[in-house]
């Protein structure tokens, strides 16, 4: 055999070529197979973490349901729902303000509504007054303001003394105006 290769190299070398593609090829399927194998596990080890916590939120899943349920209820309670539209909202709140306002003891001089701001998730309804009356009734306005439903909030307090006439030996109470900002919610979805 040695002796043939020794007399037919050109005929070996070509021989030798052809046994050595297919080895080639061989080698080139393992190793491409290999990488395959290397990138699925590569895959594999990065989606663990994310199964593992799809995994636990399954597992909560009630829980999560009870809780996104009084979430619900605190925002329903807390903002106007989105069946009711910006302006009736607004007008909702114009009057019922008004009327907190006058049962606390308070004139209402001047309200109006400032245009209703669009966020992502809620409105914002704005509402602008200015009242005067005694200072015990200003804080039973203020007061009666946290308890209101939907919740508002004071976005601007402006107040200062009013001006009134003594009749000497008649002490009276602290009179005060204020300009007041307040702003509720209203839900989009």
């Amino acid at each position: 055999m040695i002796a043939w290769v020794k007399t037919h190299q050109r005929s070996a070398a070509i021989c030798g070529a052809t046994l050595l593609i297919p080895v080639l090829i061989y080698l080139s399927l393992v190793f491409d197979a290999w990488g395959l194998r290397a990138s699925y596990q590569e895959d594999i080890e990065r989606l663990q973490p994310r199964i593992a916590r799809m995994q636990g939120v399954q597992a909560f899943e009630g829980e999560l349901s009870a809780s996104a349920g009084t979430v619900q209820d605190q925002i329903s309670s807390l903002v106007y729902p989105p069946t009711i539209d910006a302006a009736s909202a607004g007008a909702s709140l114009q009057k019922d303000i008004r009327q907190l306002m006058a049962t606390a003891g308070l004139t209402v001089s001047n309200s109006q509504l400032l245009p209703v701001r669009e966020e992502e998730k809620f409105d914002y309804i704005s509402l602008k007054l200015t009242v005067a009356g005694e200072m015990p009734a200003f804080d039973a306005a203020l007061a009666s303001l946290m308890e209101f439903s939907p919740r508002v909030t004071l976005a601007m307090l402006d107040t200062w003394p009013t001006r009134q006439r003594r009749s000497k030996g008649a002490p009276q109470a602290q009179q005060v105006t204020a300009t007041i900002e307040l702003v509720a919610l209203r839900a989009l979805l």
